[in-house]
């Protein structure tokens, strides 16, 4: 009798066990979830992330795992709209729904290859070039992107830019910075490169970093002028003499992401036939456009890096110090001014015309 009374209190007492233990082991395999490291080579990605603010997650849940002030990890099925955009292929919906959703940048896995496809998920977790995106660090675990903040400039100022490139490598002078459109005036960090081709060949090109595409174009072209009297002999005579038979183009470079594997193996994936090599080491940049990328590396970026290298006098192994960071380029062209016809001045229109004659453009 006093058996039977007690087997319901020991069942009880049974049953509050089990669902301690439960309790118990749940909580642990939470605080092991909340407290686990994060995957292995994302360390570049979690630099990356201070200050960003909302950054969706693609992918696995471990990636929620990575830290960084300033930034917000969000699960993109969490966010209304974003996965049905990434599965589409259409740039500018995925840039609506971010900028309606706050979404300052995602974060992709990029652990499996996806195979051929033009859905916007798969080219991200393929290293792609975008228009709305741009690469800020690239792992082979995976791939940041934040959106793009380049200017967005229309052909007509391009072409001021190129005929005023043209002028200031003739010899002509320098136009003032107020005489350029607001838009090439406005404060911003850019970098311009100018290329002056002949029968469709680059012969010489020069960049310049500055706070706004006028001042970093007018740089630009007197360094392009500059290089070419130093090596005159070299480049078949003197540019007043060579500049009307060549095409003049502008271009903005941006960096589209910090490469954080330097295996031959990762650096061949993650470089697109948009992508370009270049380097940063101790405040000095070097550089080769996707063009000069695909015919000095024979289409391989790691011969690319290494020629890229040997003209700056650096050893092959700079591709695996450390302090050397790698990253790859974009070229944008902006604007073109083609070689002049018979009659025509050395900036490329008619003989007289103002340097920006368009409407809207300012005459210096």
């Amino acid at each position: 009798m006093e058996d039977e009374q007690r087997s319901p209190w020991l069942r009880r007492v049974a049953w509050i066990v089990a669902i301690a233990l439960v309790a118990v082991g749940a909580a642990v395999g939470i605080g092991a979830w909340l407290y686990a490291p994060a995957p292995p080579g994302t360390a570049p990605i979690a630099r990356e992330l201070r200050d960003r603010g909302r950054i969706a997650v693609v992918g696995e849940d471990d990636l929620l795992r990575l830290q960084a002030e300033g930034a917000e990890l969000v699960p993109a099925a969490r966010l209304e709209g974003l996965e049905d955009a990434l599965s589409g292929t259409d740039e500018a919906r995925l840039e609506a729904v971010m900028e309606e959703r706050a979404i300052a940048g995602l974060l992709v896995d990029t652990r499996e290859r996806p195979g051929e496809s033009e859905r916007l998920t798969d080219r991200l977790r393929s290293y792609d070039r975008f228009e709305v995106l741009r690469g800020a660090a690239l792992t082979p675990v995976a791939a940041l992107y934040l959106r793009r903040r380049a200017p967005s400039l229309p052909p007509v100022y391009g072409d001021a830019l190129a005929r005023a490139a043209r002028q200031i490598v003739s010899g002509g002078s320098l136009p003032r910075t107020r005489a350029f459109p607001e838009p090439l005036r406005r404060v911003r960090n850019v970098e311009v490169l100018v290329m002056l081709r002949e029968a469709g060949r680059p012969r010489l090109w020069r960049s310049a970093r500055d706070n706004s595409i006028a001042r970093a174009l007018i740089t630009a072209s007197r360094v392009a002028r500059d290089r070419w009297i130093e090596r005159e002999a070299a480049m078949g005579g003197p540019i007043e003499r060579r500049l009307p038979s060549m095409t003049i183009e502008v271009y903005l470079l941006e960096d589209d992401g910090t490469i954080g594997d330097r295996s031959g193996a990762f650096l061949e994936r993650v470089f697109t036939p948009e992508h370009g090599v270049a380097y940063e080491d101790g405040g000095r940049w070097q550089f080769l456009t996707p063009e000069q990328t695909a015919e000095r590396g024979e289409g391989s970026p790691v011969r690319a890096y290494r020629a890229l290298f040997e003209d700056a006098g650096l050893p092959g192994t700079s591709l695996e110090t450390r302090e050397v960071r790698l990253y790859r380029l974009v070229a944008s062209r902006v604007g073109i001014s083609s070689a002049p016809r018979s009659g025509s001045s050395v900036l490329g229109g008619p003989l007289g015309d103002p340097l920006f004659e368009a409407p809207g453009l300012a005459t210096p």
